[in-house]
């Protein structure tokens, strides 16, 4: 029986994933606080925690969770022998271990899912997932993961389905907004000015007369400027954090368009833009988003929509090359699986859920453990 103790920080509301309906406990830095969370929820001998101890110096705790009979075999064995070759000194968070373990490791796009809801990770694991956790981060890693479901909020299956689906179909749009309007807006400009009303056009026109940059470096000058504003924001206090930012970005782009640099119109399209970037319920997809912008934004000034269609094509490519432990990183797009799809742009009502989720796409799943998993439905 152990019986060390330790100060720690309690059960309290998760920071980074605020929902109005639903649970309001967040994981904390306690391991058997975690797991003794998601026992409450899943009370059944079916659900398994596998303990191990990972860092030659720190002789970190590790727990493996997952649903015997729902979670594929072949998925549980490769967690269990990736976590068991990392050879390091000390695990301090659970994103040590996540570059470990991913199956490509020279991407931005990331391939595995972080939650500090533990309503949300039991729900991943009734899905034949599996979650990682780690002693001392209040951050459990779900794995595999594909880019559609990084924009589902767990929010949406607490709420009736036809608002909630409403709700996710504006995330999709906000994502196409988040990551393709300063580009777009930069073509029109530049190239394709027969794309706008004359009305428009003119309007547009006129606002930019003295200002002496061209449309693309308008755009990163104040996509550079509102990036910087965020991550003033985020490492401020939190009394001020909010404040500074919200005025920072109010004063310099007053200022900005009163001195001639910017015009009024790119300071409309930025402040859209990253209204739109701030919509993603996944912290991981909205750091896709910001990278992948600025790309956009360059290919779009070299040549326009034809550069905005070729870095488009070249992130579909990359993407489907993608995998997250065996699963493809676009399904159930790519490859398309049609029962999925019923839950991803829209949720699908409860009384239609007649079937376990299923991920067919991993490529280490054997027959049997499909045949098995088949079994288990109902």
């Amino acid at each position: 029986a152990g019986t060390r103790s330790w100060e720690n920080r309690g059960i309290q509301s998760p920071e980074n994933e605020v929902v109005i309906f639903g649970p309001k406990e967040g994981f904390s830095e306690t391991l058997r606080f975690n797991t003794a969370l998601m026992r409450r929820r899943l009370k059944s001998t079916n659900f398994k925690i596998e303990s191990m101890v990972i860092g030659r110096i720190s002789k970190t705790d590790v727990a493996i969770s997952y649903i015997e009979g729902v979670a594929s075999p072949m998925l549980v064995e490769e967690v269990r022998k990736r976590l068991q070759q990392i050879d390091i000194d000390a695990v301090l968070d659970s994103n040590y271990i996540n570059e470990f373990i991913v199956d490509h490791k020279y991407t931005i796009f990331s391939q595995v899912e972080h939650t500090e809801k533990p309503d949300r990770a039991c729900a991943h694991m009734l899905e034949g997932r599996v979650c990682v956790m780690v002693d001392g981060s209040p951050m459990a890693l779900v794995v595999p993961v594909s880019f559609p479901r990084y924009w589902i909020s767990p929010e949406d299956y607490y709420m009736h389905f036809i608002p909630a689906s409403l709700f996710r179909l504006l995330r999709f749009f906000t994502f196409i907004i988040a990551l393709l309007l300063p580009s777009l807006y930069v073509a029109v400009i530049s190239y394709h000015h027969e794309m706008v009303p004359t009305d428009l056009y003119l309007t547009i026109v006129a606002t930019r007369q003295g200002v002496p940059f061209p449309a693309f470096v308008e755009a990163f000058i104040l996509e550079f400027m509102f990036e910087m504003l965020r991550e003033a924001g985020l490492r401020l206090p939190r009394a001020i954090g909010p404040a500074v930012s919200i005025v920072g970005a109010l004063i310099i782009g007053d200022a900005a368009v009163r001195a001639g640099l910017v015009s009024t119109p790119m300071v409309v399209i930025i402040a859209a833009t990253g209204i739109a970037s701030f919509v993603s319920p996944s912290y991981n997809a909205g750091i896709i988003v910001r990278i992948a912008r600025f790309g956009f934004l360059f290919a779009s000034a070299m040549l326009g929509f034809l550069g905005i269609m070729i870095a488009l094509i070249i992130m579909l490519i990359r993407m489907v090359s993608l995998s997250s432990f065996g699963l493809p990183y676009l399904e159930p797009l790519a490859p398309f699986n049609k029962q999925e799809m019923s839950d991803i742009l829209i949720r699908r009502p409860w009384f239609l859920n007649i079937k376990r989720p299923f991920l067919p796409g991993m490529k280490n799943l054997t027959r049997q453990g499909k045949k098995e998993n088949e079994e288990n439905a109902p």
